[in-house]
């Protein structure tokens, strides 16, 4: 399919296309510099190890993993990454976004004035590599990962909240139209951000914008490295009441589930 599309920029023969239970590491000991980590999440913290062994820059597909142990495993291989001056991205395209960046710096602004923040995530958004967009890019505009937030069920999606009350509704949405809106209220009314480049999805400009990132980085030997980000909400996609609220979308529910820190 490549070779069809790219003509003569596709250049990988035979001899170096691997397949089978050691192809990650053939691939990873072929003499290339950078690897775009993309099969399937169960086997993403294997791979990563694999990489970074081999001081590889990593660009790792969301998600990557499909358990706390296996973020766990990641997490510690992107601060060894970071630490051997490897830039290590993930596909968590609205982070490099400038729209969503811009969208991102305007919230910061308000400061603590704003309680809470409502994103809306594109095709249905009920698997969680959807979904982490929407709450990464809510989260570093309450401020950071630094927190620590206790997850609940809501009708159409799932909530977020700190001990200081603040919060994300993250609203498993299939409109296109209603795509890359966010929402901060504080105490003075709402500010609503609807991002351009949502509306231009179908070009995958976030994407494009992570992997340009990457590549610029190892150009100018600048690492950069979302490892740590992208595990931590990993680890939120994966409490009880995002996956109760994934598997039962649109229900009411009579009582809120408990919280789950």
């Amino acid at each position: 399919m490549l070779a069809r599309r790219l003509g003569d920029a596709f250049d990988a023969s035979a001899e170096r296309r691997f397949a089978g239970r050691d192809a990650c590491e053939r691939v990873c000991d072929a003499g290339i510099d950078v690897v775009i980590l993309a099969a399937s999440a169960a086997v993403r913290p294997e791979h990563v190890a694999v990489a970074v062994s081999r001081g590889l820059h990593v660009y790792a597909e969301r998600p990557l993993a499909v358990d706390l142990p296996g973020l766990a495993e990641v997490a510690a291989c992107g601060r060894s990454s970071a630490a051997r001056g490897l830039s290590f991205v993930t596909s968590l395209s609205l982070r490099y976004d400038p729209d969503v960046a811009a969208a991102i710096d305007r919230v910061r602004s308000l400061g603590r004035r704003v309680r809470e923040i409502e994103a809306v995530e594109l095709s249905g958004g009920l698997v969680a590599d959807r979904c982490l967009d929407a709450v990464d890019a809510a989260v570093s505009a309450l401020g950071g990962h630094g927190d620590e937030w206790s997850a609940r069920a809501i009708t159409g999606g799932f909530a977020l909240r700190t001990a200081d009350g603040r919060g994300i509704r993250v609203l498993l949405e299939d409109s296109p139209s209603r795509h890359g809106r966010m929402v901060a209220r504080h105490a003075g009314g709402g500010v609503e951000f609807i991002t351009p480049s949502a509306r231009r999805r179908a070009t995958a400009y976030g994407l494009s914008a992570a992997w340009a990132a990457l590549h610029e980085s190892i150009r100018h030997a600048r690492p950069i490295n979302d490892s740590q980000e992208a595990c931590r909400t990993g680890a939120l996609m994966l409490s009880p009441a995002f996956v109760f609220a994934a598997e039962h979308p649109w229900r009411s529910f009579p009582s809120p589930l408990p919280e789950t820190a």
